[in-house]
């Protein structure tokens, strides 16, 4: 039978190790912490949303890149892509690079958890600068005449 042992260097060791733990926190830790900040911000944003007459409307909290691939995949603009490259012969994937730059420019890029949290702060850092409150308890008046 066969009974040969293989040996590696330890770096090599201590490297496949720091690979196998980044891959881990990749695909397992990284996405529980994502779900629980989206979980905050649209808490957030409800909260706002019963304070505030502006309300935050649903495509604002939609991801950036997903409000940009609707728009470079919506049937119209693929319809349009497709026209202008027939007509001007040019090919279909510079046409849509040059949409997909348009779109990024075009898409705002709003996170409300973010725009609460640093307005309240902010907001709260001025109003304590430009207004100086003092808490104090009032004098005590002594009637009594002994």
């Amino acid at each position: 039978m066969f009974s040969s042992t293989t040996t590696i260097p330890s770096w090599f060791f201590v490297l496949l190790l720091l690979i196998t733990i980044y891959a881990v926190v990749m695909s397992a830790l990284i996405p529980s912490v994502r779900w629980y900040f989206r979980r905050r911000l649209n808490k957030a944003v409800d909260k706002l949303n019963t304070s505030l007459q502006i309300k935050v409307r649903p495509f604002q909290r939609t991801k950036r890149q997903v409000l940009i691939d609707q728009l470079l995949f919506d049937q119209d603009i693929l319809a349009m892509i497709e026209s202008q490259a027939q007509e001007e012969n040019v090919p279909r994937e510079v046409l849509q690079q040059q949409v997909k730059g348009y779109a990024k420019e075009i898409v705002p890029s709003f996170n409300a958890y973010v725009y609460d949290r640093v307005g309240y702060w902010l907001s709260k850092k001025v109003a304590r600068f430009i207004y100086r409150v003092r808490v104090a308890a009032p004098p005590i008046k002594n009637n009594c005449r002994r």
